[in-house]
């Protein structure tokens, strides 16, 4: 089996791709980034700071990981509030967690906070994501007359990269990036040829501006891409020894 592939989200969240091509591919995993949660106190802090103005008719999460957090967050909203998803991904932790059971959930067809904030209605909106998070969202609300606060309740850093991760990196065939930040780790030591597996719009764009060749997955399809392109270079006898 001489096809590498580096998978480079945090764990367990490789887990659903690696065993989908485990049987065609030597899978390595280098994380790229760390996340850091931000502390229960300080998150109920912050809600309750940003709420001074009112309750929140809208509590929007942006992340999976930001779905835990909308339990403690409806505390500060209206008894009906509406509840937004900027992806499928986050839909489905959202129910999860068993905040979206009496609810629907607002969610963009096309990932993407700016086709989010076209979708909600009523403010003062509650944004639940990253310390680091893009502006789409939150100047679209702002672009339609809608209140919003931003509460951070994690934060992701770049990743301190050992020698051995570096040469997983540089012997992948396939590399999985999910987030500009990650791409930003890992770009100097993915080889030239190798193919970029981006997840969204976003990390794609960041990822082509200085490499190719690159495939577009979301979340929601990741695995199936991943299998697909691994069984393309494996079929065609590509791939780089380890």
């Amino acid at each position: 089996m001489s096809l590498t592939v580096v998978l480079t989200r945090e764990p367990p969240r490789n887990d659903v791709v690696r065993e989908r091509i485990v049987d065609i591919a030597r899978v390595r995993e280098v994380p790229l980034t760390t996340t850091t949660y931000v502390t229960g106190d300080a998150i109920e802090r912050a809600m309750a700071s940003a709420a001074v103005g009112g309750e929140f008719a809208t509590i929007v999460a942006t992340s999976a990981r930001a779905a835990t957090f909308v339990s403690a967050a409806a505390r500060y909203a209206v008894a009906d509030y509406d509840l937004g998803a900027v992806g499928a991904t986050t839909a489905a932790a959202l129910r999860a967690e068993g905040v979206a059971r009496e609810r629907r959930i607002l969610v963009p067809e096309h990932p993407s906070g700016r086709d989010l904030g076209l979708m909600l209605d009523r403010g003062p909106v509650l944004i639940l994501g990253a310390a680091e998070m893009r502006e789409e969202l939150a100047t679209t609300l702002t672009e339609r007359s809608l209140v919003s606060h931003h509460v951070a309740c994690y934060r992701t850093s770049p990743a301190q990269l050992t020698r051995r991760q570096r040469h997983y990196l540089h012997a992948g065939d396939i590399v999985v990036i999910a987030a500009p930040s990650a791409w930003r780790v890992a770009s100097r030591e993915v080889r030239a040829d190798a193919v970029v597996v981006a997840i969204g719009g976003t990390t794609a764009h960041e990822v082509e501006s200085s490499h190719t060749p690159i495939v577009v997955a979301s979340p929601e399809n990741l695995a199936e891409v991943v299998r697909g392109v691994a069984h393309d270079l494996a079929t065609s006898g590509n791939g780089s020894s380890d």
